[in-house]
């Protein structure tokens, strides 16, 4: 088959090729799964050097495992999340096709309530934080006469000093019927 006349990929001038050897020796056969595993974003898993042994069950369930920390790990697989991804293989000599991946794999951690303690207290912080920020922008808004949301497009017809006098007109029309 002659390739020369087919058109080919072309990289951009910025792209760099990996010369990195592969970080693990794949013996590939036909029978070889490539699984892709995800965990939970920002917790690096602990189950360093740890082997498992993984049924497929009706409900995507595979197994479960403590990590070194005591925390627990669920291993599930759903029809829904087939994946469509090819894995290559970079090497100093040549890149090549190792395969399909045939599986994706999630960990999944359901904290213990001590630990939603900690994120919740955690969260509460970032919260105060984040709303004392907002109190020092209305504040110094106010001086200027934008409301927060106003503050940087320039061209808005509303400012908070506008708002605040229509507010307190339709408290002075209501003071005034309650009045008579």
């Amino acid at each position: 088959m002659d390739v020369s006349g087919e058109a080919r990929y072309k990289p951009t001038s910025e792209f760099e090729e990996d010369k990195k050897d592969p970080l693990v020796e794949l013996n590939l056969t036909d029978s070889t799964e490539l699984w892709l595993i995800q965990w939970p974003i920002n917790q690096a898993p602990d189950f360093d050097g740890q082997e498992l042994s993984l049924k497929l069950h009706r409900d995507g369930h595979l197994g479960s495992f403590d990590g070194s920390s005591g925390k627990s790990y669920e291993v599930v697989s759903f029809k829904s999340q087939d994946p469509e991804a090819t894995v290559f293989l970079s090497s100093a000599s040549e890149s090549k096709i190792a395969g399909k991946i045939s599986r994706r794999v999630s960990l999944v951690h359901y904290p213990e309530p001590s630990e939603l303690q900690k994120h919740n207290s955690s969260n509460l912080k970032e919260m105060s934080q984040s709303l004392k920020r907002e109190d020092v922008l209305i504040e110094s808004s106010k001086s200027t006469g934008l409301s927060a949301q106003d503050s940087g497009r320039g061209n808005s017809a509303v400012t908070s000093t506008g708002s605040l006098d229509h507010s307190d007109k339709r408290k002075s029309k209501k003071q005034k019927k309650s009045e008579v």
